[in-house]
């Protein structure tokens, strides 16, 4: 499993988003982005 690297990716995106205000990292957290660090059977969700 790949765990650190999707909490890593996905952490670092969201502290970006809501730290620096990083248009990038918000649109890589609410689009794609997330799947593409994920591992087949894993599930992401947010609210």
């Amino acid at each position: 499993p790949n765990h650190h690297r999707a909490i890593l990716a996905l952490s670092t995106a969201f502290w970006d988003t809501h730290l620096r205000g990083d248009d990038a990292a918000r649109a890589w957290l609410t689009g794609d982005g997330p799947r593409s660090v994920l591992e087949k059977n894993d599930r992401w969700q947010r609210k």
